[in-house]
């Protein structure tokens, strides 16, 4: 039981990176200072940038 939470953690805290493939934690990725709005209901999205490799892409704030 203990493993399996373990595993849950760990694929909840990490996102593959597109650009390299290793797995990076959700929180090492850098915002880059870009933004942009959808819409006024939808919120807003931030750009951010793999450490390993530069990457980057668009997510939620």
């Amino acid at each position: 039981m203990l493993e399996w939470l373990r595993n849950r953690w760990q694929n909840v805290t990490t996102k593959p990176c597109e650009g390299c493939g290793k797995p990076v934690a959700v929180t090492a990725y850098r915002e880059t200072g870009r933004s942009r709005k959808e819409s006024w209901w939808a919120g807003s999205e931030v750009e951010l940038e793999c450490p390993n490799c530069g990457d980057t892409f668009w997510a939620k704030k």
